[in-house]
């Protein structure tokens, strides 16, 4: 609230242009900081990238320059840094010199835990069908 005015109420860019005012006119220093802010998207590309390697900065927001704050609501967009990385990954059984002839595999695709078949005591099986050949038995030796 400022002069009486509730400020949530004004959209971002009036909220920040007064926020701007108070910094200035207060010389307002530690332990009180203005974040920085920019429209250019290549100046937020080149936070994303520098300032993410600092530990506990995760990325840039991007808010609406026009819109009001909106409580409990997710308006603002956060974007995070992926870093991500490839290896091939491999290993020998046995000793480097006599290891095991390589078998080929075939990679098996992933199913989620509640796609995974219920264990086969809990499934159902089909009714068998008569058969016209009668059933082996087992004799003695």
């Amino acid at each position: 609230m400022a002069d009486g005015i509730e400020l949530l109420t004004l959209p971002y860019e009036e909220c920040r242009r007064r926020l701007e005012v108070l910094f200035v006119s207060r010389a307002l220093t530690q332990p009180w900081t203005l974040c920085p802010m920019t429209t250019d998207a290549a100046t937020a590309g080149e936070w994303l990238e520098s300032w993410t390697d600092v530990l506990g900065l995760e990325g840039v927001v991007a808010k609406p320059m026009g819109a009001p704050y909106q409580r409990s609501r997710r308006s603002w967009i956060k974007i995070k840094r992926r870093d991500t990385g490839e290896a091939i990954v491999g290993a020998i059984t046995g000793t480097l010199t006599h290891p095991p002839a390589p078998r080929p595999r075939t990679p098996r695709r992933h199913r989620p835990a509640c796609a995974r078949r219920p264990p086969r005591c809990a499934r159902s099986r089909p009714a068998r069908s008569p058969s016209i050949w009668p059933r082996p038995t087992r004799t003695p030796l």
